[in-house]
């Protein structure tokens, strides 16, 4: 693909989390305390230098989107960027791959890296269903290499379709593509489709698991909750009694640890005392990292 086609393609990503199951009761998973196998040196350069992108992801956007709430899926952005770095050559290429902070690996380290880590994550812990599902959606009017469209189905296990992009079935295809891997949840992406779209690249995760330490319903109670502008709002609010979670504090910060299933996955929920835009703009990968050493 050409330099001006590649800017013109459309990486939408989706982020399902679907509830947290079962609330009641105490959790009975089995801790899992390693990994199932040693990470490679390539799976590892991804993760570290995948959360410093999605902290610059999230630094980034939060800074133009000035809606109250936004849900970001940093994974689900770089999966589909990796997708497309095999569509990519020459400087192009070289500036994606800076971006994502893969400098110096070759494009076979990165799908490979890619590769593995999706086995990994969606098989790691048989308590939480976690589904990672990747698509490409080439217009026919395109003419694509066919190492590309084999590089995506081979590391990204991704679904690829040529299609015409002026035929509604072809927008039906991918709404129904959507819906089936949210279980439903999704059931639209787009309204419309651009005919002059050179191709669609989808990424969509899928989450489902209950605490490992789980909430009482019985104990939710109407509470104030105060927003960043000082105003208040009365809302459900879970409380939890028994049981230890990981707590951190630092300054200007709180922070709670909520683990699911065998401890492998959890939610970490961080209140700021300052205006959450200031805090997210004063944040980096050091400064994530350092919030999450210090639960």
């Amino acid at each position: 693909m050409s330099k001006l086609r590649i800017t013109r393609a459309v990486v939408p990503a989706l982020l399902l989390l679907a509830g947290c199951g079962d609330a009641t009761g105490p959790g009975d998973s089995e801790p899992i305390t390693e990994l199932p196998r040693a990470l490679t040196v390539a799976e590892q350069t991804v993760i570290s230098n995948g959360n410093a992108f999605g902290v610059q992801l999230l630094r980034q956007t939060v800074a133009r989107d000035r809606r109250p709430n936004v849900v970001l899926s940093p994974l689900s952005a770089s999966m589909a960027l990796g997708m497309l770095l095999n569509g990519a050559e020459e400087g192009t290429f070289e500036a994606m791959r800076s971006t994502l902070g893969f400098s110096g690996m070759s494009r076979q380290e990165i799908n490979n890296a890619y590769a593995g880590l999706i086995t990994l994550l969606t098989e790691l812990d048989p308590d939480v269903e976690f589904d990672i599902a990747n698509s490409v959606w080439a217009n026919k009017d395109v003419v694509f290499q066919q190492a590309f469209l084999d590089a995506v189905r081979t590391a990204f296990q991704a679904r690829v379709e040529s299609r015409d992009f002026r035929d509604p079935a072809t927008l039906t295809a991918i709404n129904g593509w959507v819906s089936d891997n949210t279980q439903g949840l999704i059931d639209t992406i787009l309204d419309q489709l651009d005919p002059e779209l050179v191709t669609l690249l989808i990424n969509a995760i899928y989450f489902e698991g209950a605490w490992t330490t789980r909430f009482d319903p019985a104990k939710t109670r109407r509470a104030d909750f105060r927003r960043e502008d000082g105003s208040t709002v009365q809302v459900d609010m879970m409380n939890l009694d028994e049981g230890k979670l990981p707590l951190g504090f630092g300054p200007g910060y709180a922070a709670v640890e909520l683990p699911y299933g065998g401890q492998a996955y959890s939610m970490v929920v961080l209140v700021s005392a300052e205006p959450i835009r200031s805090f997210v703009d004063g944040l980096d990968a050091a400064g994530w990292q350092a919030i999450v050493d210090g639960l």
